[in-house]
């Protein structure tokens, strides 16, 4: 198996997403288990890296906020987020100068 997944084809991905998801699912709880299965596939493996602390902290806080909008329109429910209560607000991917301006 190639190590570059964009140099991967879609098969070879694949592949290498579900062995990735079998290795982090291993010593996982039930109920861990049967949460992360309702989390869209495009979003589980960043969840699961970050529950098993390893992910970096940016790729962690990534994934809560995705998880905060519901994985839906993410780019643009988390970029132009107005939860600045939030601890993770001003650390929040996605932020782009017209969704900072909004705040006002």
């Amino acid at each position: 198996m190639k190590n570059n997944l964009k140099t991967m084809n879609a098969e070879e991905r694949a592949e290498a997403n579900r062995a990735s998801f079998e290795s982090y699912s291993v010593g996982r709880s039930a109920e861990e288990l049967k949460f992360s299965n309702t989390i869209p596939s495009k979003f589980r493996l960043g969840w699961l890296r970050s529950r098993a602390g390893q992910a970096s902290p940016r790729q962690m806080i990534k994934s809560k906020c995705q998880e905060c909008v519901g994985y839906e329109e993410v780019v643009k429910r988390v970029g132009g987020c107005r939860s600045t209560i939030c601890p993770l607000w001003t650390e929040r991917p996605y932020q782009n100068d017209e969704a900072d301006s909004d705040q006002e």
